[in-house]
Parts: C-alpha cells; sequence; structure tokens
C-alpha cells in the first residue's frame, strides 16, 4: 500500500506521466513487493498497467528454501555424506522438507548447511561472481559500530534462525550504531552517488531525511513478514492478463 501510495502522489506531482504505460519492475525481494503491488495498481483504472518482470526474486519461502539445498548439494558444496544425512532425515517417499521440517535432527543438519554455505567463501547471491570484500564474520565491531553481515533472511522457519535473529536484536540494544552489511556486495558507489548533496537536491529529498543506505538495520531487525508466497497474486495478475486478451473487440 505505501508503494502503490507513492506512486499514485507520483504520477499527481508528474501528471505528464499519467497517461503513460506503466511496467513494475523489482529483483530479489522485489519478488514480494512487485506482484503485492501490482495486485493493488490493476484494481485502479486510472493506473495503465501493462506489465511486470521480476528478477531473480524471491516469491516463495518455501520452494526458496528447498530449493537452495539441492541447488548447493549440486554446485559441490555439500559433500555426500552431509546429502546422504539430508536424505535420511528430512526426505520421505522421494520429496524433501527443508522449509519446516519438524524433525530435530533434520534442521541440525540443515544448521551445518547453513554454516558450510556461508564460510564457503563464495558469492552466495551469485555463486559465479566475485565475492567482493571477501567473507567476513557474522557479526563484529567496526569503528564502534556494530555490524551485522548475515541478514537471516534463509530458512526463516528454522530454530536456529530464530534464535539468530533474537541474538541480533539483543545485541542492537546495546549499540546505538548498526550497519548491515551483505556479503560479497560493493556497496560504496551507490552509497556515495545517493548521499552526494546534488543528488539528493535533484531527487528533492529533505535535507533532514536519514542517509540512503544499502540495508536500514531498523527495518531488517523490525520487519513483519505478511506474505511467504505470492503465487496467489501472480495468478490473479495472469487471470486478468488472460481475461484482457480474450476480450472481444
Amino acid at each position: 500500500m505505501n508503494n502503490y501510495l507513492a506512486l499514485k502522489e507520483f504520477l499527481r506531482l508528474f501528471p505528464e506521466f499519467s497517461k503513460n504505460q506503466l511496467f513494475l519492475t523489482g529483483e530479489s525481494y522485489g519478488g514480494i513487493y512487485i506482484p503485492t503491488l501490482a495486485e493493488r495498481v490493476m484494481e485502479d483504472a486510472s493506473l495503465n498497467l501493462q506489465g511486470v518482470a521480476v528478477g531473480n526474486g524471491l516469491s516463495s519461502y518455501e520452494m526458496n528454501d528447498n530449493s537452495l539445498v539441492f541447488f548447493a548439494y549440486y554446485h559441490g558444496l555439500l559433500g555426500s555424506q552431509v546429502w546422504a544425512e539430508l536424505q535420511k532425515l528430512c526426505c520421505s517417499d522421494g520429496k524433501c522438507n527443508f522449509y519446516n521440517n519438524p524433525n530435530t535432527n533434520c534442521t541440525d543438519t540443515l544448521s551445518e548447511v547453513q554454516h558450510m554455505v556461508y564460510s564457503s567463501g563464495l558469492n552466495i547471491y551469485n555463486l559465479y561472481a566475485p565475492c567482493p570484500g571477501g567473507v567476513h564474520q557474522r557479526v563484529s565491531i567496526d569503528q564502534g559500530k556494530l555490524v551485522i553481515r548475515d541478514l537471516g533472511n534463509s530458512f526463516i522457519s528454522h530454530p536456529e534462525t530464530r534464535l539468530w535473529n533474537q541474538k541480533l536484536r539483543s545485541l542492537t540494544s546495546l549499540h546505538l550504531s548498526v550497519r548491515l552489511d551483505p556479503p560479497c556486495t560493493n556497496s560504496t558507489p551507490s552509497t556515495l552517488y545517493l548521499n552526494n548533496p546534488y543528488v539528493r537536491a535533484a531527487l528533492h529529498i529533505s535535507a533532514k531525511a536519514l542517509d540512503w543506505a544499502m540495508c536500514s538495520s531498523e527495518v531488517n531487525l523490525k520487519y513483519g513478514r505478511l506474505y511467504l508466497d505470492v503465487r496467489k497474486q501472480y495468478l490473479k495478475l495472469l487471470s486478468a492478463l488472460v481475461s484482457q486478451h480474450n476480450t472481444p473487440v
């Protein structure tokens, strides 16, 4: 709804764009933002929505967690012994549940998988790309700031992930300043550019606004997930598209 209201406000301020064809695009967590925004936009006849595009998006936590483990194994990160344990503890009748498996032995092995993947030294967001800055400790103190590098966005249903997020929240209460620093990500160019006074002035950003940051610790640690799967939104969008093309001229 916030994204929708921002879009409406933009078109109010710049009405010359209001009749243009509208396309909504995003990547990563845009897998949640874009279809939920599109669902609201398509109900507004004043907006000329023509299409959506999501690149490498998170659209289902269950599908994401299940596919990540297979991806890690078939790219040689786990090894046959760990894979055999996963098959024995997390799978039955040819189907594996790495998302919310109640078997504690399964979740213990999945915790091992998470550590192996994170400490591999490879780029966890793009396995074939370089890892700028390398892989550091998950949490450290740098120039008086608490630096968190593991954002805890995968395996959110697992006990260890919940404990990890609770630990991070308790740590942040002890420090005035927290910085989120995703591994293998060089945010320096975008940070310098978007915090440049001339750029901020050109974008009409209030002088009272906070500096731009790659990730907000306040948002990340207090964020409540309403949508863990957006198949319903995609089906609604596709249904509207089919109806539009089947309408007689």
